[in-house]
């Protein structure tokens, strides 16, 4: 870790409390950053700013605010984001057009708001913004059709706003993850659809081999390429949604090459 190399800046991560959330908090609070943590629950919250204190961080850098992505007043207060995503299981016969409208309002427009809100910002500071999408937004998944979408255009709108932003010195770019470990896997609205322990290693175990690196990936993997995306290192890299998979991007239909089942899963 290159401690120091986010000093003077200021990172605002929505949905801090989450598992890549709060490890990209971390590791801006080490970097030396002004961090603003975001979320809707003060109480998980209080959790990110002890990680945030135990990176190296000091009070004084740390700024807790208690927003909803999906609320115009909330976002109002952001000037800078790393997106969070909505989930919503369901293929085209149980999808309703609520749920479309649901997951595209956080995933998706949410995020153009905010980007708005914060380029006069942006601009003056030559800052960046870091997307954090999904594997799904390349490669369809058929039980997650709301997320794989939202995800898509995600996509879509990361590369238009970077080509119109490039020469106002404002790099976008996303990461795309695949299957991660984090909390998110015993929730009910996950891949598993609640907590058996039972159906948890079935499906990690399931996952692992859809991976050519043979396992899920961890929180810190996906953080790590958040801060080098944010960070000066990638002063050349704009317009990129960067798969951090495991090699997943790779395979035909994210199938192993002995493998005829696409496996369905999203990023947590």
């Amino acid at each position: 870790m290159m401690a120091g190399r986010f000093q003077d800046r200021v990172a605002i991560v929505t949905g801090s409390s989450g598992g890549i959330g709060g490890s990209t908090a971390a590791l801006f609070a080490e970097g030396g950053a002004k961090v603003v943590l975001t979320d809707r629950s003060i109480e998980y919250l209080d959790k990110v700013v002890q990680r945030c204190l135990d990176a190296g961080a000091t009070c004084e850098n740390i700024l807790t605010v208690t927003a909803d992505v999906t609320v115009p007043d909330d976002m109002k207060n952001l000037h800078g984001r790393e997106d969070y995503g909505a989930l919503q299981p369901g293929g085209i016969m149980q999808t309703t057009v609520d749920d479309i409208d649901a997951v595209m309002t956080t995933n998706l427009k949410s995020a153009f708001i905010l980007t708005q809100l914060c380029l006069p910002h942006l601009i003056a500071s030559h800052g960046c913004i870091v997307n954090v999408s999904s594997l799904a937004g390349y490669a369809p998944a058929p039980t997650f059709l709301a997320y794989s979408m939202s995800k898509a255009a995600l996509n879509q709108m990361t590369k238009s706003i970077a080509l119109e932003l490039a020469q106002k010195g404002v790099r976008v770019n996303a990461v795309n993850p695949s299957a991660v470990l984090t909390e998110l896997l015993t929730n009910p609205r996950g891949p598993i659809g609640g907590d058996d322990p039972a159906k948890i290693d079935e499906y990690i175990q399931k996952v692992c081999t859809a991976h050519p690196i043979g396992r899920m990936g961890l929180v810190h993997e996906v953080s790590d390429v958040i801060g080098f995306l944010a960070s000066d290192q990638s002063s050349f890299v704009t317009g990129q949604c960067l798969p951090v998979d495991g090699g997943r991007h790779a395979t035909m239909w994210g199938c192993m090459p002995s493998s005829t089942e696409p496996i369905n899963e999203i990023s947590i």
